[in-house]
């Protein structure tokens, strides 16, 4: 892909730069009206405020598709218009759900390269501030970890965000991701951190509340 946006057969070939040093991941869009005219073994809702509005969509156009939701956040239930879920959590199903458990996907550039630094500790967790008993957990821990050093990036962190084309380089430029997160179950870092060999310091009694399928990786 150049960078640029290709319409092939009616489908919007759209590239997404997903590293500084990588090349592009292809997302595909359609319009309405190109829907309307092709057929679907099953269609995905990936958000819950999709759920419905597919399950509508689905049943006055194309009633033969299979529909599918995907819930991968801790405390979402189906909304009642979908039986079949992807479920990335250990959130308990209701009887009448259809349900497999899976890992969450990421992007391919999360992956093991020998660390180099071997006393960097980050955080990429957005309002690390906005919890203080967390926050004091962190400042404890850098204070007597004299030989560590210490970024905490992510939304309101002193050490600013990382933007995402920068963030698997980030990664495996730290020894150890902090995560003590005490929302939101594990999240996608958990697991980008995992992919990349580097361990994750979290409590483990967060991970024990979200009963969260990161604490089996």
């Amino acid at each position: 892909m150049t960078g640029e946006v290709q319409v092939v057969d009616g489908i919007h070939h759209i590239p997404m730069k997903m590293e500084m040093d990588g090349g592009y991941y292809t997302q595909k869009a359609i319009t309405f009206n190109k829907f309307l005219k092709m057929d679907f073994d099953l269609v995905v809702a990936t958000m819950f405020n999709h759920e419905k509005i597919f399950h509508d969509i689905l049943r006055r156009y194309k009633p033969k598709t299979a529909f599918i939701r995907r819930i991968h956040n801790i405390h979402e239930k189906p909304l009642g218009f979908c039986k079949n879920i992807l479920l990335a959590t250990y959130e308990p199903m209701p009887p009448d759900i259809n349900y497999i458990r899976y890992h969450y996907e990421h992007y391919e550039g999360y992956c093991y390269t020998p660390p180099t630094n071997h006393n960097v500790i980050k955080s990429f967790l957005h309002n690390v501030p906005s919890y203080p008993y967390d926050l004091d957990t962190w400042n404890k821990c850098e204070s007597s970890l004299k030989d560590f050093t210490f970024k905490m990036h992510g939304k309101d962190g002193r050490d600013k965000p990382i933007p995402h084309l920068l963030m698997p380089r980030a990664m495996k430029d730290s020894a150890f991701v902090w995560h003590v997160k005490a929302h939101g179950g594990g999240g996608f870092v958990a697991r980008q951190a995992l992919a990349c060999g580097r361990p994750c310091i979290i409590k483990k009694k967060y991970a024990v509340i979200h009963n969260e399928l990161v604490r089996h990786l």
